[in-house]
């Protein structure tokens, strides 16, 4: 019988999730079984990297809640919002838990949208930069007031952590049954983290062999809409900004979190167990110039300069339109804390980001 830790991945061909299952294939403790879809792609990951693979989907509820039962650790960078598949997968880690009175570690993927405020339409706005760690409750959410110049709030006033907001952020149900879980049902030890904009060009064995996925789908809204118009598209003034972290960077803080939980059972998790990956702000508006700049070297754009979408873009594209309109103009500001104190030190920054996106643009022009 083996002595590997097991560890059930939901996820593993996605961009966030493929650079954290790179991370733990390079980890000879664990014994990974991986949620696929594909047959081709799992085949892969079988005979290349001696990851077992089980076929399904996030509907197939009873397979998960098998598979989250033999698994002394529970990985979800798949699914945000589908709580029955959080349930089925709970309820497995509960009988275990029930069966051998050891608590499963539980990391599930959320995002940082949940303390975005509404649409600001490209305009900054006054509000909280948030931070992860346990501070006073937070009494008022006033991340919807006007800024009194142009410059984002970067030193706005900060708050405390994810479990004291609104019950009506868009990723709650499913959040606060992970931390019921840990915090009163007390058969997991759990640990949610908040990706802002992932950026990066990914790089890899499992990217080389064609499992994941390479460019950031953070980016992919304005940037294939750029593409089609034929010049870059911005929300509004772009003046709103958005926290970002390099994708591998943010992996590595995946890496951190599980190890300190395998390496002490009292390490705090539930409520206290919410992680931003975060390494700066950038303005939307200069992305879009990067992207510009880009389009017109390529000669897929006659200007250099980035245009606002209008009501009409918006209305064409339907659904998608306005999410994409929607998210690119909010202004989402967070601070990392509990990811340092445990060493992770990002080292990628604004400057780098924005090369970035000039890399993802010209990617996405070469396919």
């Amino acid at each position: 019988m083996s002595n590997k830790l097991t560890v059930f991945f939901l996820g593993p061909t996605g961009y966030i999730g493929g650079s954290v299952l790179e991370l733990l294939l390079q980890d000879s403790r664990f014994e990974i079984t991986a949620l696929v879809r594909d047959p081709a792609k799992a085949k892969i990951l079988t005979e290349n990297f001696g990851v077992r693979t089980v076929a399904g989907s996030l509907v197939d509820l009873n397979l998960l809640t098998e598979e989250a039962f033999k698994a002394d650790v529970v990985i979800n960078t798949a699914s945000v919002w589908m709580l029955p598949t959080i349930k089925a997968l709970l309820a497995g880690a509960k009988v275990r838990f029930e069966e051998s009175a050891t608590k499963p570690i539980f990391i599930h993927t959320s995002g940082v949208a949940v303390i975005a405020g509404e649409d600001a339409g490209g305009e900054p706005r006054a509000g909280q930069v948030f931070v992860d760690t346990d501070v006073e409750a937070m009494t008022r959410y006033s991340g919807n007031q006007p800024a009194s110049s142009e410059e984002s709030p970067v030193n706005a006033t900060e708050v405390p952590t994810l479990a004291d907001l609104s019950p009506q952020h868009i990723h709650d149900v499913v959040e606060a049954t992970i931390r019921r879980a840990s915090d009163e049902g007390g058969y997991v030890r759990s640990y949610i983290i908040y990706p802002p904009c992932v950026w990066g060009v990914r790089r890899g064995a499992l990217v080389d062999a064609g499992v994941s996925k390479v460019l950031s789908p953070a980016l992919e809204g304005l940037a294939m809409l750029s593409i089609a118009r034929g010049q870059s598209a911005v929300v509004g003034r772009g003046l709103n900004k958005w926290a970002h972290v390099e994708v591998h960077e943010q992996a590595d803080l995946y890496k951190r979190v599980l190890d300190a939980a395998l390496a002490d059972s009292s390490f705090p998790s539930g409520s206290e167990g919410t992680y931003f990956a975060e390494n700066g702000a950038f303005a939307q508006l200069d992305a879009a110039e990067v992207r510009a700049r880009v389009l017109k070297s390529a000669g897929k754009s006659s200007s250099a300069e980035s245009q606002a979408l209008t009501q009409e873009e918006v209305a064409q594209l339907g659904p998608m339109g306005d999410m994409i309109a929607r998210l690119n103009g909010m202004n989402v500001l967070c601070r990392s804390e509990r990811g340092r104190r445990l060493g992770w030190a990002p080292v990628l920054g604004t400057d780098a980001f924005l090369a970035s996106v000039e890399d993802d643009m010209q990617a996405r022009l070469e396919k």
